[in-house]
């Protein structure tokens, strides 16, 4: 998931990997937080796109304290099984989470995944639904405040784990356009006046590139979208006057002949000065 307000265009599967920095500040706080966490010992990503949310998490719990939760994992496409297969989980399921009713027989402490942005809503809803002590959702920090989604923000109020650091969804590294929060459900307390807010702490420039470049090498970023091409230009750089000329006298000697002129001979002479001087005739190019 990632904000698209600069001009950029989503990737396939609204894949993009999480920034390792972004889930472990979550758990510094989160889990000091909220030790039942780990009461039943597994939680469940059901979009895990490459591991890269597993990966980081076991990776943080082998240096914590923390015993390290059981992870079943869920996702979409395939290909990301290779990926999944090296890291230390116990189900691996490749399925569309939100038509996948057999979750609902597992019990978790947690529910955690950054959802593709366009379905969103309906991965919360349906995390909501299974046995799951806690719901977590990574998203623009934006999200919460629009009418569309007014009236169930308003009755379930989640807890807000504000990134002070914009996230990079991206193969080049360039930062996103908005600020980032995990955002907490706790199913037992969902009808509430409202939730609370923690701002989480900074993640220093380093430790980020770092992580950023370790994806980078796993090769887990999606393949970039080609850049558009502009048709070539029916003109070559500053031949633009010419070319309109040489396109109002084409056109001239265009109706001429539909009058019945004989000027043939006219014709070829101006198609041949185009030619030489690298200017293509096409419809309407004395107005381009």
């Amino acid at each position: 998931m990632s904000s698209t307000k600069r001009g950029g265009q989503r990737s396939p599967s609204d894949n993009y990997p999480t920034p390792g920095w972004c889930f472990r500040r979550f758990l510094d706080k989160f889990l000091a937080d909220h030790p039942d966490a780990l009461n039943v010992g597994a939680w469940l990503e059901p979009g895990a796109g490459e591991g890269n949310l597993v990966r980081t998490a076991n990776e943080w719990f082998e240096d914590s304290a923390h015993k390290s939760p059981e992870w079943d994992v869920n996702e979409l496409r395939e290909e990301c099984v290779e990926f999944l297969d090296d890291l230390d989980i116990r189900e691996i399921t490749i399925s569309d989470f939100l038509d996948n009713g057999d979750l609902r027989h597992h019990q978790y402490d947690v529910v955690i995944t950054n959802p593709p942005f366009s379905l969103t809503m309906q991965f919360i809803e349906a995390a909501l639904r299974l046995n799951t002590r806690y719901v977590v959702m990574l998203q623009r920090l934006n999200y919460i405040g629009t009418e569309r989604r007014h009236a169930f923000m308003q009755a379930n109020p989640p807890d807000l784990y504000v990134l002070p650091n914009r996230p990079s969804f991206k193969a080049t590294g360039e930062t996103d356009s908005v600020e980032y929060a995990w955002m907490v459900w706790d199913t037992r307390n969902l009808r509430r006046a409202k939730g609370e807010y923690v701002m989480l702490s900074l993640t220093p420039k380093e430790e980020r590139k770092n992580d950023h470049a370790r994806v980078v090498d796993l090769g887990i970023f999606p393949e970039p979208e080609p850049e558009p091409v502009d048709p070539p230009s029916h003109y070559p750089p500053g031949m633009g006057e010419e070319s309109r000329r040489l396109h109002l006298e084409y056109n001239k000697l265009v109706q001429a002949q539909i009058k019945g002129a004989k000027n043939g001979p006219d014709v070829v002479r101006l198609t041949d000065e185009c030619s030489a001087k690298g200017i293509i005739l096409v419809p309407g190019g004395e107005n381009l």
